[in-house]
């Protein structure tokens, strides 16, 4: 089972604004916080809390994309909290996806 209060890494890969990597903070089912932790320079459109994926949100995603007839997903899952860690969505000529790892509980 997943804590409700957790941190993770989040990257934003392929033709999506967003970039990373992005430690994102969660308490329930909200973000409450979104820090750029990479080690270039913080993209001009970036991550913020208003729009930042929760775990839940990533499930989310993948099955949105696992639903649509146009999109090949390609999705890979974290061993121990068994949530998506690397998601890839391929529409043809272009593509989006996430890495999603760290996950680590906040007491």
């Amino acid at each position: 089972m997943r804590p409700s209060h957790y941190r993770f890494d989040y990257t934003v890969t392929g033709f999506e604004a967003g970039g990373g990597p992005w430690r994102l903070e969660v308490n329930g089912t909200q973000v409450v916080s979104a820090t750029y932790v990479g080690s270039w320079p913080e993209p001009t459109v970036g991550v913020t809390v208003a729009f930042a994926p929760t775990i839940d949100d990533l499930f989310d995603k993948v099955a949105q994309g696992l639903d649509a007839s146009s999109v090949e997903v390609t999705v890979r899952y974290d061993p121990q909290w068994h949530h998506p860690a690397d998601a890839r969505f391929d529409y043809g000529e272009e593509g989006s996806g996430f890495l999603a790892g760290s996950l680590e509980p906040v007491e």
